[in-house]
């Protein structure tokens, strides 16, 4: 419950249009869905690969 009452419904009508015009409705669900995928499924996989292989070659020599 607001403390102060403001009439918002005028503020939002005229703001709510170009906020709309500017977030990529369509996108959002999609773009949310990639980024899951990415973060959890392939930087994990990808990482550690990537990792050894630039410990293999610039690393430090191995233990003889």
């Amino acid at each position: 419950m607001p403390l102060l009452y403001e009439p918002t419904d005028r503020i939002v009508r005229y703001y709510g249009r170009k906020i709309a015009k500017l977030s990529p409705s369509p996108f959002d669900a999609t773009s949310f869905l990639i980024g899951l995928v990415a973060g959890f499924i392939v930087l994990p996989i990808v990482l550690p690969i990537v990792g050894y292989q630039v410990t293999k070659r610039w690393g430090p020599p191995a233990p003889a």
